[in-house]
């Protein structure tokens, strides 16, 4: 009996959310009241403005939605202009735009149930892949250590941000670096190998003197080195960098090629 009573108040919601429109529709037209009236046309008119400058528009890249929603509109405006006096016209007006609210919410929640499906899957995916990929590798940062040299230079991507390209000395890309920011406005460099894979972030600090150096991180977050700016006994410029253990493993030094062009000889430590 419960159930069935379910059943019933379930059926009569259903009912009155689908004859909501045309009642509210049938009140507008049959109150005649004018204010009423002269406010659904008046809203008509100005969907119909919106109508035709969102048709003349060109080259915007969300035109289709919202024309395809205005068109709807424009379309149900079209089919009651000859509907007279202006009380039922407004009447019907209210009820059909009621409906098309309501095809617009369904296909709205339709296509939010879709993209978070999709979503959900995602990212169960990439945490089952990093599952699999942690348990098969190793987090001996031996492998971080520099083993041949290389050369970097600065350059440009097709949208002009500047990066770093590194090659060893067959002139095979190395890794690339781009500078990031995070939402707090803290920047950091994240240099990822040839097929694009994160190999490290970095990110510039100030040690317990307050000199600068910056701080290496492999993709675990776990600190695999750091590097500071160092001078000789001629005052020539180099970069150290030094590994977990605070071993020097790399120095890096400013050079300028025959052509006159700059760029960072980085050479390994024995």
């Amino acid at each position: 009996m419960v159930k069935a009573a379910g059943n019933r108040m379930n059926s009569i919601v259903a009912w009155a959310l689908l004859l909501a429109p045309a009642i509210a529709g049938a009140i507008v037209g049959f109150s005649k009241h004018e204010p009423t009236t002269y406010a659904v046309n008046g809203f008509s008119d100005w969907l119909e403005r919106a109508y035709q400058h969102r048709k003349a528009s060109k080259g915007l890249f969300l035109a289709p939605l919202p024309q395809f929603f205005l068109w709807s509109f424009h379309k149900l405006d079209t089919w009651t202009a000859g509907i007279e006096p202006a009380t039922t016209r407004a009447g019907w007006r209210a009820g059909l735009w009621a409906y098309v609210l309501y095809l617009v919410l369904a296909a709205a929640y339709v296509a939010f149930a879709v993209v978070a499906a999709i979503a959900i899957f995602t990212i169960a995916m990439v945490v089952l892949v990093n599952a699999l990929g942690g348990a098969a590798s190793s987090n001996d940062t031996s492998s971080h250590r520099p083993s041949r040299p290389t050369r970097s230079r600065q350059k440009k991507d097709m949208w002009g941000d500047p990066y770093v390209e590194t090659r060893d000395a067959d002139g095979k890309v190395v890794s690339r670096s781009h500078e990031k920011q995070n939402m707090w406005g803290d920047r950091r460099v994240e240099t990822r190998d040839a097929d694009g894979n994160l190999v490290e972030t970095s990110t510039a600090q100030r040690d317990m003197w307050g000199d600068p150096s910056v701080r290496h991180e492999n993709p675990d977050g776990e600190v695999i080195g750091t590097s500071v700016e160092k001078r000789d006994m001629w005052g020539d410029e180099r970069t150290d960098r030094h590994d977990s253990d605070g071993n020097v493993v790399q120095t890096s030094t400013d050079k300028t090629d025959m052509w006159g062009d700059g760029f960072r000889e980085h050479k390994p430590k024995d």
